[in-house]
């Protein structure tokens, strides 16, 4: 393939002049981008194959470009310092999720307002190009959007830079702060709160994490989004209490090392499941995950959600207690309660039987391949109705 592409500048640009197209994703003799690439002024569309140890700076000359694709086999990578320039740019495409990380290394990555894809952000404000302000402009991002180094950030103004409210088709945010110590970590609880405050998402957003987050309160915006599919809060070693609204669309919640946690709640609203009980906030629910929350008392926020739970995962979380009915939830709930983790005091009782068992009974499960007890009553009675009418 090497002798299909001129190794001259002029030669290039004369042999696909007005080319738009140029895959060269399966051609693996080619080790190094095409001298004089950037001589293309129509491409739209670039692929380049795992080979390529690095990308020159003159794929950067490629301004028309829409579609970027390069797979990189090696973790030793580098963006050309020049992408900025690529404004027209659409489509990241670097094959493996962990090389998303790749793009916090675009120094001004704000003049790219065409992107679409995941991005991943980190703030340093005190270097040029990698202010929150160089997130205000992309509001054609579609997927995920990773912002860390939240604790360099000082303000909520300066959070509010970021404009994630205007960023409608956003899909899943991550919000990230870095590791600190304990004695700077009670210094910037406030500080927290109001960086989180300012980074209010769009309603629209389907998957929000949180990590590392030292405030005491969770940010009052986090009641509106109500499209929410996927709550995470991971490392939030100071937030007390979880107040959440209806989440009438979430499926999944996974509170993971809260230290301080005492209870999970919720708050007014919701609609109720015809039952005179409180309204139903997690209609859809189908997935909470509880690890590490050693100070949590309460679980009272499961007896607002639906008859679709059927995963609940608790774990290193010693003082929970509480009695649901089996009945609200869905029929093959299953419990994490073969481990010695599973909090003791918490139960399921069963209405149809009038009996309430310890948590190792309450967790036994159908065996896999039989069938629900009522499966035989139906083919029983097919099967009566069948004979009747020969």
């Amino acid at each position: 393939m090497n002798e299909l592409i001129p190794q001259k500048k002029k030669d290039l640009k004369s042999k696909f002049e007005g080319l738009r197209v140029l895959d060269l994703s399966n051609t693996a003799r080619i080790t190094a981008v095409p001298v004089g690439i950037g001589e293309l002024e129509h491409l739209r569309y670039l692929g380049l194959p795992s080979t390529i140890g690095c990308l020159s700076n003159d794929v950067t000359k490629l301004l028309p470009l829409q579609t970027l694709s390069v797979i990189f086999s090696s973790d030793d990578v580098r963006l050309p310092k020049d992408m900025r320039r690529l404004i027209n740019l659409r489509h990241l495409d670097m094959g493996k999720e962990e090389y998303i990380a790749l793009i916090a290394q675009i120094a001004g990555i704000g003049s790219m307002r065409m992107l679409q894809d995941s991005v991943e952000f980190h703030a340093r404000r005190t270097e040029q190009g990698h202010d929150m302000r160089e997130l205000g402009g992309l509001n054609s991002l579609r997927r995920k959007l990773t912002i860390k180094c939240l604790d360099k950030v000082e303000s909520r103004k300066e959070a509010e830079s970021a404009c994630l409210g205007a960023k409608v088709h956003l899909k899943t945010l991550e919000l990230e702060w870095g590791q600190r110590s304990d004695s700077a970590a009670r210094g910037s609880a406030q500080s927290d709160l109001e960086v989180l405050q300012g980074l209010r998402p769009h309603p629209n957003l389907e998957d929000l994490k949180i990590q590392n987050y030292v405030g005491i309160n969770s940010p009052s915006w986090l009641v509106s989004v109500e499209k929410l599919r996927c709550l995470q809060l991971i490392k939030c070693p100071k937030l007390d209490r979880l107040s959440l609204g209806a989440f009438p669309s979430l499926r999944t919640m996974v509170l993971t090392d809260m230290a301080e946690l005492v209870a999970w709640e919720g708050i007014t609203g919701g609609n109720s499941d015809g039952s005179g009980s409180a309204p139903v906030l997690f209609p859809n629910l189908r997935k909470v995950e509880i690890v590490r929350c050693p100070k949590l008392r309460s679980l009272v926020g499961l007896q607002r959600c639906g008859r679709k739970l059927a995963h609940l995962h608790v774990e290193g979380c010693p003082l929970v207690k509480g009695e649901f009915e089996r009945s609200k939830f869905h029929p093959d709930l299953q419990l994490n309660d073969n481990t010695p983790d599973w909090p003791h005091e918490l139960s399921f009782k069963d209405n149809r039987e009038g009996v309430q068992g310890d948590s190792q009974r309450q967790g036994e499960r159908r065996p896999a391949g039989l069938p629900p007890p009522w499966v035989p009553r139906i083919i029983s009675a097919v099967t009566m109705w069948y004979y009747s009418k020969r």
